[in-house]
């Protein structure tokens, strides 16, 4: 058992003046106050990663410069979930009877650090694959907008449909007094916002801003208030967006069942096709209590607001909305290409020191892709097929692998239109088409696409080169 003691969480926006430790060391004061401990009473810090201070020991330099000596000290980074990952395994280190009190605390100055937005943007971007992704210019709003025309192709869900989920976190997050953004706003201001990466809009991305949270997780209750933890999961099913088993299907609900689980609860999905009264397009969920209590998730629309207020987590799951007509998910054309005079291939001088402090991993040598065509591998044992090049299957690890190279022919199985690129290379070829071809072969890869493409379109492929670099591209047979 554990209890969430203290929080101390700072306005979201710029701060100017302001380093990554000035921010997390502001939220740690904060949170250990509400908490009602102090330094000497903190024996475990937990900290979050910070793209604009990439320190490989950032737990060590925060404990440093906070002044704390903890008996223990980790630093942690899964994404956007490094906040639920670092409360789960405070709870953990508190509840096997390790720590008293851990301070878990993250903070980072996005939007005044130097080189501002457009450099956050393009750090975040090397979370793809350094061989197969990156080179072809996604971003993270593109990697979440193959996510969403994938979904939306599934589900029959509109642009409409899809906006709607941002007024409601608008209005979630406006009820907050730090917030970024507290002005309501509509499905037409969400539509008619500039596109980012197609079919996501500026309204639907997450905002750059300055910013720092954290908690005081301990054994027991530091005061009167505190909120007891009683289940955490975790799920990891891919990394990188290629090798997703679907696109539809992440870990989040089964890291939700597996926290359900570990709270001794059950729970029961709400199917909206069957009461009308609550046909609404948004997901529902039901725990029951060992008492026989039953607590309702995601309410209908006009209880979203009330709700927003009273819960702190949205269980995402996903939804049957009632029979539609068919239709074609077709994302518009791109135009053609744009090609800055004399900008074409960028200095290198300057991109290695954009990149000076991205940490990624190396490619491995002659995993690129060649210029002959798309290869890829397979297994002697098993006979599976992937892309990404291994020296062993990862399905059964055998090391009895060979290269092939792919006919090119596949089946358009995402797509997202990038207008915002992330680097001065790929913006001089902006707007551009990302897809998600699902080859003959078996395997799937990402890739440029001709204008125009969409989900189940028949495609051939070929290595061209854009921007310096040789890359697949596809166009519809």
């Amino acid at each position: 058992m554990s209890w969430i003691t203290g929080v101390g969480l700072l306005p979201y926006g710029r701060h100017e003046a302001k380093s990554t430790l000035d921010l997390m060391s502001a939220a740690a004061t904060l949170a250990m106050a509400d908490a009602g401990v102090a330094r000497g009473d903190i024996d475990g810090v937990l900290t979050g990663y910070a793209t604009t201070m990439p320190h490989i020991m950032l737990a060590t330099v925060f404990c440093e410069h906070f002044g704390l000596q903890p008996v223990y000290a980790h630093g942690l980074q899964v994404g956007g979930a490094t906040g639920f990952a670092m409360v789960m395994l405070a709870h953990e280190l508190v509840a096997a009877g390790r720590l008293r009190n851990v301070l878990v605390v993250a903070g980072e100055n996005r939007m005044s650090a130097p080189g501002g937005r457009d450099k956050i943007v393009e750090t975040l971007a090397q979370v793809g694959h350094p061989v197969h992704e990156v080179p072809l210019g996604p971003t993270i709003p593109a990697y979440y907008g193959l996510v969403a025309n994938r979904y939306m192709h599934e589900y029959k869900i509109s642009a409409r449909d899809l906006a709607e989920f941002a007024v409601l976190m608008r209005a979630n997050a406006a009820t907050h007094p730090g917030a970024q953004f507290k002005e309501a706003i509509t499905v037409d201001d969400v539509l008619g916002s500039k596109p980012i990466a197609q079919p996501l809009r500026l309204l639907d991305c997450c905002a750059t801003a300055d910013g720092g949270a954290a908690f005081v997780i301990s054994r027991e209750r530091t005061g009167a208030a505190g909120v007891r933890i009683i289940g955490a999961g975790q799920a990891h099913t891919h990394q990188h967006i290629s090798e997703a088993p679907s696109l539809t299907e992440f870990g989040a609900r089964l890291s939700m069942d597996r926290a359900i689980e570990a709270a001794g609860r059950k729970r029961q999905l709400h199917d909206h096709t069957r009461d009308p009264a609550r046909r609404t397009g948004l997901g529902a969920a039901r725990t029951v209590g060992p008492d026989g209590a039953r607590r309702t998730f995601l309410p209908r629309r006009r209880q979203a607001a009330q709700y927003a207020r009273r819960t702190a987590q949205l269980w995402p799951l996903r939804c049957r909305r009632r029979p539609r007509p068919p239709r074609r998910n077709t994302l518009a054309d791109d135009g053609p290409r744009r090609l800055a005079p004399g900008c074409r291939y960028g200095p290198r001088g300057a991109a290695r020191r954009r990149r000076r402090h991205v940490l990624a991993c190396q490619p491995d040598p002659g995993a690129a892709v060649m210029s002959d065509g798309i290869r890829y591998q397979r297994c002697g044992g098993c006979g599976h097929t992937w892309y990404f090049v291994r020296s062993f299957c990862p399905r059964c690890g055998a090391t009895a692998v060979s290269k092939h190279t792919a006919s090119g022919r596949g089946v358009v199985h995402a797509v997202t239109i990038v207008d915002r690129a992330p680097t001065a290379e790929m913006k001089a070829l902006a707007p551009y088409t990302l897809v998600m071809v699902d080859a003959e072969e078996g395997f799937r890869l990402m890739a440029h696409g001709a204008p125009g493409l969409a989900i189940d379109d028949p495609v051939q492929g070929s290595i061209v080169e854009r921007a310096g670099r040789a890359i697949p591209l596809f166009r519809r047979v």
